[in-house]
């Protein structure tokens, strides 16, 4: 009878320890509920590709988003993002976005429907942001997504976007947590597509005397300042850049590795492959997300057999929503 006693007792013990876990972490997850936050203009360092411009391009975006709902979505945050370039749509800022990319890099666009030029179709089948966070205690994970088929002079092209920020959330909400969690990621996945429609339809890159420059740039204070002038060195086209990045895919700086790790399937140079792999199978799953990124973007034989090798080792030992944001990222290139 005691026996029994003491195991209703352990057990009401545990429900109620249970409960009582449960309630705090709500009360800590509503403490971030309904954020308002404005993702500003994409930035970047005053580079231009070598070589005469090319002719004007319209750029046209079409809406072909499988995923229904919104924008940014998840488990627990809700975040209202407006955007300084295109109001409360995120194709609008998109499009806008690249064209002012390009632009500022030497490819003359515009979205302005008068505007002269061919024109370049943007289907946008996935652009999206995922809020992974478990618990109110965890850590903020935000995983941004984007798949275009572009069009154009008679080509079409799949261009992929893929960027991922993690941030152990402060009861202070102070807007550098949102701008290191939405605006930078959306700023990179920006870039990234500027730079390989730059790479598919025209193959321009930046002098070396100017990325050398670019390197040796101090970045602005803080993390986003780090991720920008990496994100610079990334969006030149140019071996160097992929040469300075690879020595920073086993950097101890969570901003510095993962964004080198970013930037090299931007630049999507075969010479990265042995350095891709290795920061796969030693890294946590954000590292290996970012490495099965790039490889893919290298292609090729050798890359993909250094993506079987990196999810062979790595698959077994992930929880199942570390699994199903591998796949996520393995689906934009599909």
């Amino acid at each position: 009878m005691k026996e029994s006693v003491d195991r209703i007792r352990k057990l009401l013990f545990v429900l109620l320890s249970s409960a009582a876990f449960l309630a705090v972490s709500l009360a800590a997850t509503s403490a971030y509920a309904g954020v308002d936050h404005e993702v500003a203009a994409v930035e970047s360092a005053d580079f231009k590709y070598a070589g005469p411009a090319p002719a004007s391009v319209r750029i046209l975006v079409e809406d072909a988003r499988q995923r229904k709902g919104p924008f940014v979505w998840g488990r627990y945050e809700k975040v209202n993002l407006t955007f300084a370039q295109g109001g409360s749509d995120p194709l609008a800022f998109l499009g806008e976005s690249i064209a002012n990319q390009l632009s500022e890099h030497g490819i003359p666009a515009s979205t302005k429907p008068d505007a002269g030029g061919e024109a370049m179709k943007l289907r946008v089948e996935t652009f999206d942001i995922r809020n992974r966070q478990t618990t109110g205690f965890s850590p903020m994970v935000t995983l941004t997504h984007l798949r275009i088929v572009a069009t154009f002079a008679g080509k079409s092209q799949v261009i992929t976007g893929f960027a991922v920020h993690a941030k152990v959330l402060k009861r202070k909400r102070d807007t550098g947590t949102w701008t290191y969690l939405y605006t930078d990621p959306l700023h990179l996945v920006v870039r990234e597509a500027a730079a390989k429609l730059n790479r598919s339809f025209w193959n321009l890159s930046v002098p070396d005397a100017a990325v050398e420059a670019l390197i040796a740039a101090k970045p602005k204070p803080g993390y986003s300042g780090i991720v920008s002038r990496l994100a610079d060195v990334a969006c030149t086209n140019n071996q160097r850049a992929a040469e300075y990045l690879s020595t920073l895919t086993a950097d101890g700086q969570q901003s510095v590795r993962r964004t080198a790790l970013w930037g090299l399937g931007v630049l999507g140079m075969k010479s990265a492959v042995p350095f891709l792999k290795k920061a796969g199978l030693r890294g946590d799953a954000a590292d290996v997300y970012l490495a099965v990124k790039s490889l893919s973007d290298v292609g090729g034989d050798e890359a993909a057999a250094a993506i079987k090798e990196i999810e062979q080792a790595k698959r077994p030992e992930m929880p199942d929503r570390e699994i199903e944001s591998l796949d996520a990222v393995r689906a934009l290139y599909r």
